[in-house]
């Protein structure tokens, strides 16, 4: 994968945290779309030094994704709640979407646009 690659896949997904905070997209949405990034593609499981185009600006961006993609293994993870399931998603939804804006104020320099807009 080249340098380019990496940062449009970065900056896709940069996007989508974006737009589910704005609530441009419903966390199933989110879910989604967001797909196993960015384990899907290898990012950030490359030997040190071996990074793709400039490894500090790729660390720090896959970094920010990896956590979100802790957050994003609980709501996949989970599984049906019975009686109490709807409750219990839109409960569950409410802190993963908080937990991603926890992540994404420890990451100062995330900044995804989503409709024109700028978030950080």
């Amino acid at each position: 994968m080249n340098e380019q690659h990496t940062a449009a896949l970065l900056d896709a997904h940069d996007s989508l945290v974006a737009a589910c905070l704005a609530g441009q997209l419903s966390l199933v949405e989110f879910l989604a779309a967001y797909d196993g990034f960015p384990q899907r593609y290898d990012l950030g499981r490359r030997p040190p030094g071996d990074e793709v185009g400039s490894p500090e600006l790729f660390r720090k961006r896959i970094a920010f994704h990896a956590e979100v993609a802790k957050i994003v293994s609980v709501a996949t993870s989970h599984g049906e709640a019975g009686e109490a399931g709807e409750e219990l998603d839109r409960f569950l939804a409410r802190v993963i979407v908080e937990r991603i804006r926890q992540i994404v104020a420890r990451y100062p320099h995330f900044e995804a646009s989503s409709s024109g807009r700028t978030f950080r």
